[in-house]
């Protein structure tokens, strides 16, 4: 199962150019004053994780992974693993960006600030994880995308919806 979590995590190091140079525009923008720009470093993070799920699909892996003993299991169980991993060290790399930002601009650290800003970061991803990976697990990643971006679709415009009539409710 450690080679299955390398694999993910090597395709992941693959994006790394990508993934710097996102960071370092978040970075920018967050000397500029949005310090809420780090939640967006694990978010982006574990999307470009997504793509792991792509690689494996072109490159038919699942139908060869599951030959190994216990596949099916430990290749779900890799994914989260690895995840997990990438999460975390994200959420690392967005306080350490968070601390620096915020000294630099205003010369003190306001950690309040910074955890409710990073435990925001990773309630969103965990539940993007927990959402979007039985999801994709269970179609596949091209139909699994479809049917997320579907569900998300609905959802906010039946909160558009609902918003609306409560506004027209109490209105008279």
């Amino acid at each position: 199962m450690l080679g299955l979590v390398k694999k993910d995590l090597f395709i992941v190091k693959a994006n790394l150019k990508t993934m710097i140079i996102i960071f370092i525009a978040y970075f920018i923008m967050m000397l500029q004053g949005n310090l809420e720009m780090a939640m967006i470093i694990p978010i982006i993070g574990i999307i470009m994780f997504i793509s792991t799920f792509s690689y494996d699909d072109f490159n038919n892996w699942n139908s060869y992974a599951i030959t190994f003993p216990n596949g099916r299991k430990n290749v779900v169980r890799a994914k989260y693993i690895a995840s997990i991993i990438l999460i975390f060290a994200l959420a690392m790399l967005s306080l350490l960006i968070q601390v620096i930002s915020e000294y630099v601009r205003l010369n003190s650290i306001n950690i309040n600030n910074i955890i409710s800003t990073l435990s925001g970061s990773m309630l969103s991803v965990i539940l993007i994880v927990s959402i979007l990976y039985p999801i994709i697990f269970k179609f596949g990643s091209v139909k699994g995308r479809i049917i997320l971006f579907s569900v998300v679709f609905l959802l906010s415009r039946n909160s558009c919806t609902n918003i609306k009539f409560y506004r027209y409710v109490t209105n008279y």
